[in-house]
């Protein structure tokens, strides 16, 4: 028995139609879903309100990076800090953070245990804006470019101590005690 090829068109023809039709249902659900996931938060926030130390993936460790380095000018001498600082959840897995960084750099003295404070800079990362621009996705750090002191300008050779503390965001817009600060130290040389 021959099946003619005018029927089994018009079968393939609905069964694709059929297809084509369910495809577009489920592109359109999808769609629908991911766009209403996240309202509020993608391109409508500016400020974090939320508590950055609840969660099993709110940071437990601050890491001043070793790409963290002075930035040279044209003729050689150092003009700019780049800070690299990681954040780690309590798996040692790379997270954005929410709160205020502060970081301070200090200048070596011949004495130990006496260096002297030279410059500070408050890093907020509750600026979802500025947190998205800091955060280098390459390295999962945050990329801050601080302007140096005058003084380093005239330095050639030696190193200074980068120190930086973490203070997470809450519920309540304030600060929680030193238990939930986070802290690191880095020796930058130039």
């Amino acid at each position: 028995m021959r099946v003619s090829t005018e029927t089994e068109r018009g079968w393939a023809g609905r069964g694709a139609g059929v297809r084509r039709a369910a495809v577009m249902a489920c592109a359109a659900v999808a769609c629908a879903v991911v766009a209403s996931a996240g309202c509020g938060v993608i391109g409508g926030a500016e400020r974090w309100e939320g508590d950055a130390t609840v969660g099993p993936f709110a940071p437990a460790r601050l890491r001043l990076h070793p790409l963290s380095h002075l930035e040279r000018d044209e003729v050689g001498l150092p003009k700019r800090l780049v800070c690299h600082a990681e954040f780690q959840d309590s798996w040692f897995d790379s997270v954005k953070a929410c709160g205020v960084v502060e970081v301070q750099l200090y200048r070596g003295s011949t004495t130990p245990g006496m260096d002297e404070q030279i410059a500070k800079w408050t890093v907020d990362l509750t600026d979802l804006e500025a947190n998205a621009r800091w955060f280098d996705p390459v390295t999962r750090t945050y990329r801050v470019q601080l302007d140096l002191p005058a003084w380093t300008e005239r330095a050639t050779t030696g190193s200074m101590r980068l120190r930086a503390e973490y203070v997470p965001q809450t519920k309540e817009g304030e600060t929680k005690g030193a238990e939930a600060r986070l802290r690191d130290e880095l020796v930058v040389r130039y």
